[in-house]
């Protein structure tokens, strides 16, 4: 059986991946939601999840929450749909527990503890409504730990206890195991073989001449009047079980040790089988797929998971680096969509993550980092053991606990990811040049209000304000944000509207006495015993902020609901004194400095109000206006304050591209050789889904970022982990010598696009909604980046520099098509007839003979010879001698005055030029999308150049901004050749100033000056 078992895994394994990688099915097949991996916090005050279970109408977990509709820790319940969204949650209220949950049919039976004194039992049905409830005790303590089937296990007043129940919560029987020295249970399992139940518990002992904890393993026989076996387990040190489930051939059993977790199978009669253990590794649940293991826990403090063979031999072991402490409690699998369910907790916060089975890794999470774990063969000293059933006679009530509403936040998972990072001058905390500390003891030291650096992150909730300073000085008066003595205030500017003064939140407070040279849109200011977001009328929301002393860093999370940082957003960093005296928080300036007050104040700011109050301010070396210059800008006369001016954030974002090229496809064309049809699966009813409109190519400091620009990327139906489903695109480059004219093949005797190129390519890529691969020559690949922005349709991809050099010689082509996870080589096969999952309109004699193109469409602007379908039906289609079609690849041209053209390298070049242009509109500058560009340009240029080819071009630019460009080149060389092109283009072209691409995507950010 277990054979036969395998045998069948392996099959289905193929289709399983291929759906959950490429998120396509079967005809006749459900969609399947394999490509719905997440990592994702449940956000309250505080949340932990205990244990997970999958049933035939979803996931449910268990576990405790704080807040989001509930006073203190309670018992928490909660509904989650494959995406991880909560479907419902609830609360019991009262500080009760739930420790485990089990499907029961169609429902869920959770154990735990209630009013801290009996077992406590619930059924729920499918909507979370309580079925029944209740109390099982009697003793002075007793609890409920874990559940299978109809048991459950605990604590009979310090005794370890086994109960069975039946399916309205009455108990069946109940035992309990006495003997000398302490015992307890953690986990059972049930296991039926031919209709008859037996239970396997396991727990720890240290019994009678036992010194140290010992693991414990206990089969019960299933009327519960005779135990079969009872062993210890010993090791060197501590060792206590954790969990256990039934694997062919027994049951494994974890037991974590004082430096790492040992896996144990026993035999269903008790035999020890082998044991391997696992270094610096804490396992706290197993759990059986059917086909291998998942064990998950802790692994230096990040949450850990593990895939095993059933003989202990790791196939893949990951981290989940954060930078919080993390820790997994609960596992459970998917079988209908081969996903991982693993939840537990992070920095205090329910934390949970579904995971394809096959690597355990969520793509594009940016956290999980695979780790080498290298099992060794242990000697267990196995031991039996002679406790004896004792009788219990426990008392069953009802219970009547409420469940209440929940309110705890789904958010899913983005590492903190940095939007912008500015370092400030070093040593110039004296306001506008003159102002010194206050004499007290406690500010005798140096950089207590100098900001070094500022950094923004981004995360899926938050913004992250990190303001770093050269000291903080401790926290000598015990703030509860971690520091005392700095006051710090943020502003940002990002929409219309706003306010120039800066934060007053005391009648008539001066605060830190500045003005703002923009209307910001919402700003902080944070104290050691005070955190507040402030929007332009005043009013303040509480915020979190904190400080780490070690390293002089105060951390302000600003919630995405109140802020929006794009690259023209406007931000400015101001630092004091804080006075907890004082009005409005800032301390104030004096010509003298005194034990509470700054010193080296104007005499005459002073008189007039305006003295600045602020010691330092965010204004990197080089800036104009200064720091000093800034804080002097006061008007005593006028009796205007300094002002404050605010920095562009785009000119300190981590990433600056310039757009080099940029060509515009004719649109309506995705019909490959001009007969191509649909399939006809309802997912393929919209238009324009392989329609490429344009590509725009753009250069940074280390690589390349190619965006595709679709009609229609129609959405993400699959869940495709770079944020699209439905296509496959490739692009191809020539800039040097030698490469392949045939298209990417990356399946053995795959046709892939199955066409040819007319020139030798050097480099490609391939993206689909789950794979995104730069591709050699020789068709060996590297992982690279790629994701998707369905809002402009536009497929966004990260080439390195290290695999590409575009220069004016560079050609190109760029295709695209329909991506099959179920065909061979990702593109969708063309039929004659279109069928549910096959292209249609197929020229029958091509189809075969091998060679028709799966091409929807290419790149070739309209006027551009040969066209698209001239291309798409050069193939030869004979039985002797097929060959595919051939696509022609494009001179990559840059783009006249797009944002910095590529320097030329070329000898023995004359140039003449002439140019009239005549505006009608002014440009504007392109989001991720085409813009229009209204302007009349004629221009006529000559450029002899001396290379290897003699060659003519004219090119003619008709657009419906009005544009005529023309062109004539003379190169001469050993060989003659002629060439006459012209190419009009129409529509809105994808060109101008270099694009700005959302943070979300990559960060492709206009650079602004002031």
């Amino acid at each position: 059986m277990g054979h036969k078992r395998k045998a069948l895994y392996s099959a289905a394994m193929v289709l399983l991946l291929l759906g959950g990688l490429f998120g396509f099915i079967k005809p006749g097949a459900a969609t399947p939601e394999a490509g719905s991996f997440w990592v994702a916090t449940y956000q309250a005050e505080s949340g932990s999840i205990a244990s997970i279970t999958y049933g035939s109408s979803g996931a449910v977990l268990v576990g405790s929450i704080a807040g989001a509709g509930v006073e203190s820790s309670n018992a928490w319940i909660a509904k989650i749909s494959d995406d991880g969204s909560l479907v419902w949650q609830k609360a019991a209220v009262g500080g009760q527990v739930l420790s485990d949950v089990e499907i029961n049919g169609t429902n869920y039976v959770a154990v735990g503890r209630y009013n801290n004194t009996n077992a406590w039992i619930v059924k729920f049905d499918e909507n979370g409504n309580v079925v029944w409830q209740k109390a099982i005790g009697g003793a002075e303590d007793t609890q409920a730990v874990a559940v299978s089937g109809n048991s459950f296990v605990g604590s009979y007043n310090g005794r370890p206890w086994i109960v069975i129940f039946d399916e309205n919560g009455s108990v069946v029987w109940e035992k309990t195991l006495n003997g000398d020295g302490n015992y307890s249970f953690a986990d059972v399992v049930m296991d039926v073989y031919k209709g008859y139940k037996y239970y396997y518990v396991v727990g720890w002992t240290n019994g009678t001449n036992v010194t140290q904890n010992d693991a414990w393993i206990v089969k019960f026989r299933g009327d519960g009047k005779v135990v079969y076996w009872q062993k210890g387990i010993a090791g060197s040190g501590d060792e206590k079980a954790t969990s256990a489930i039934m694997i062919p051939g027994g049951v494994l059993v974890s037991i974590v040790t004082d430096n790492g977790t040992i896996l144990a199978k026993f035999h269903y009669f008790g035999n020890f089988t082998w044991a391997k253990f696992y270094p610096d590794v804490r396992i706290n649940k197993l759990i059986n797929t059917g086909y291998d293991v998942v064990a998950v826990g802790e692994l230096s403090g990040k949450g850990f998971a593990m895939r095993t063979d059933y003989n202990g031999s790791v196939i893949k072991a990951v981290t989940y680096e954060t930078d919080e402490m993390g820790v997994f409690n609960a596992v459970a699998f998917d079988a209908n969509t081969n996903a991982t369910l693993i939840g537990g907790r992070l920095d205090g916060q329910a934390f949970a993550i579904r995971a394809p089975l096959e690597d355990l890794t969520v793509p594009s999470c940016g956290i999980v980092k695979d780790v080498a774990i290298t099992p060794e063969d242990v000697n267990l000293t196995i031991v039996d053991t002679s406790l004896t059933l004792g009788n219990v006679n426990s008392t069953v009530v009802d219970t009547s606990v409420d469940f209440v509403e929940t309110t705890a936040r789904f958010t899913k998972y983005m590492p903190p990811k940095l939007v912008a990072s500015v370092a400030d001058v070093v040593g110039d905390d004296y306001g506008p040049g003159t102002y010194t500390y206050p004499t007290n003891p406690v500010f005798n030291q140096t950089g207590l209000f100098d900001i070094t650096g500022t950094e923004i992150y981004e995360t899926a909730s938050d913004y992250v304000l990190k303001v770093h300073f050269a000291n903080l000085g401790g926290n000598p008066w015990g703030g509860w944000n971690g520091f005392s003595l700095q006051i710090v205030e943020a502003y940002f500017d990002f929409k219309e509207g706003g306010n120039t003064s800066a934060i007053k939140l005391a009648e008539n407070g001066p605060g830190a006495n500045v003005d703002l040279d923009r209307p910001w849109d919402v700003a902080v200011r944070v104290t050691g015993w005070t955190s507040k977001l402030v929007l332009p009328n005043m009013s303040t929301i509480n915020i979190e902020a904190s400080a780490d002393t070690e390293t002089n860093v105060i951390t302000i999370k600003i919630p995405k609901e109140y802020l929006n940082v794009t690259p023209d957003t406007y931000f400015a960093v101001i630092a004091g004194s804080q006075d907890g005296f004082g009005i409005d928080d800032w301390r104030s300036v004096e010509v003298q400095a005194a034990e509470w007050r700054i010193g080296g104040g104007d005499p005459d700011a002073i008189i007039a109000g305006v003295a600045p109050r602020v010691m330092d301010l965010l204004a990197p070396a080089g800036f104009k206006p200064t720091q000093e210059e800034q804080l002097q800008s006061y008007n005593t006369e006028a009796e205007t304050r300094a002002t404050v001016v605010m920095l562009p954030i785009s000119e300190f974002m981590p990433g600056i591209y310039k757009e080099i090229a940029s060509v515009a496809d004719v649109v309506g064309d995705d019909y490959g050789p001009g007969t191509y049809t649909y399939p006809t699966n309802p997912v393929f009813n919209q238009t324009g889904l392989f329609d490429i409109i344009g590509v725009t190519l753009y250069e940074g400091s280390n690589e390349y970022i190619l965006q595709v620009h679709f009609a229609n990327l129609g959405g993400n139906p699959w869940g495709g982990w770079n944020g699209f489903s439905l296509q496959i695109v490739e692009a191809y480059f020539d800039f040097k010598d030698g490469g392949n004219t045939t298209a990417i093949k990356l399946a053995e005797n795959g046709p892939g696009a199955n066409v040819n190129l007319d020139r030798p390519w050097d480099v490609a890529i391939r993206v689909t909604g789950w794979t995104s691969k730069l591709v050699l020559p020789n068709m060996s690949t590297i992982d690279i980046n790629a994701t998707a922005n369905l809002t402009t349709n536009t497929i966004i991809i990260t080439i390195p520099k290290e695999y590409l050099n575009v220069t004016p010689d560079t050609y190109f082509a760029v295709i695209a098509g329909s991506q099959d996870g179920f065909g061979i080589d990702d593109w969708r096969s063309v039929e004659v007839q279109a069928a549910e999952w096959r292209i249609g309109g197929g020229d029958a004699d091509a189809i075969i003979a091998g060679v028709a193109p799966r091409v929807m469409d290419l790149l070739a602007p309209a006027g551009f010879r040969p066209t698209q379908e001239e291309q798409l039906t050069s193939y030869n289609a004979s039985e002797t001698n097929p060959e595919r079609a051939t696509i022609v690849m494009i001179p990559l041209i840059p783009t006249p005055g797009g944002g910095g053209e590529t320097p030329t390298t070329t000898t023995n070049t004359t140039a003449t030029s002439t140019e009239t242009t005549t505006p009608t509109t002014t440009t504007t500058a392109p989001t991720s999308t085409p813009v229009t560009v209204t302007k009349t340009v004629t221009k006529t240029e000559t450029m002899t150049k001396t290379v290897t080819d003699t060659m003519t071009e004219t090119f003619t630019h008709t657009t419906t901004k009005t544009e005529t460009k023309t062109e004539t080149m003379t190169k001469t060389e050993t060989t003659t050749k002629t060439e006459t092109k012209t190419e009009t283009t129409g529509g809105g072209g994808i060109c101008g100033p270099a694009t700005i691409i959302g943070l979300t995507a990559v960060p492709l950010l206009l650079r602004k000056r002031r």
